[in-house]
């Protein structure tokens, strides 16, 4: 009796499946699941550590989080979704004597993409409210126009290597001198 239960359940042989980066990072290698059907893997979530992807350890504080979408050739393809500081990085940047404005607001890119960007501006010193508000207002209408004018891939590129955060502070700056500037986290909502 027992034998014919375990007769009729057939047990699927699992493989690894080979996970590409999105077209950002040139569909490089990243990692492997182990899944029985290839298309079970599809809508999976993951999250890889920055320093992986570009070789590069000034970025080993942040990590980037893809979708697998699609299986090709016994690959799952993936898309970039977002991008995220760790948060113990955070604690270790904001010193006393210094104001830090940080934002968090939803834009709309060129290809029609929702994204919450989320800035975060250190100044030199302690300074008046009044100017904390202008410093975040300069900086919401300034990623307002630049989402506006580049697709969501274009601006996950310029994050990755910093040139939105280096023309964030040139902006800013304007107003009043800045130290840092951070994005903490830029998402697609879906």
């Amino acid at each position: 009796m027992a034998a014919e239960k375990f007769a009729d359940i057939k047990k699927k042989k699992k493989k690894w499946l080979p996970i590409l980066a999105s077209i950002e990072f040139n569909n490089q290698y990243m990692t492997e699941t182990y899944v029985d059907e290839p298309e079970k893997a599809v809508g999976r979530m993951l999250s890889i550590n920055l320093m992986t992807l570009t070789r590069d350890p000034k970025k080993q504080l942040f990590n980037a989080e893809f979708k697998i979408n699609e299986v090709k050739n016994n690959n799952a393809i993936t898309e970039l979704t977002g991008y995220r500081m760790q948060s113990a990085h955070l604690k270790r940047i904001i010193k006393s004597g210094k104001n830090k404005v940080d934002d968090s607001f939803i834009y709309t890119t060129k290809d029609n993409k929702k994204v919450v960007i989320k800035p975060i501006l250190l100044t030199k010193s302690l300074v008046y409210k009044t100017i904390l508000q202008e410093i975040r207002r300069a900086t919401r209408d300034f990623i307002l126009g630049y989402a506006g004018k580049n697709s969501f891939s274009q601006i996950m590129k310029d994050i990755i290597s910093g040139k939105l955060q280096k023309d964030l502070k040139e902006n800013a700056k304007k107003i009043y001198p800045i130290t840092n500037s951070i994005i903490k986290d830029a998402h697609i909502l879906h």
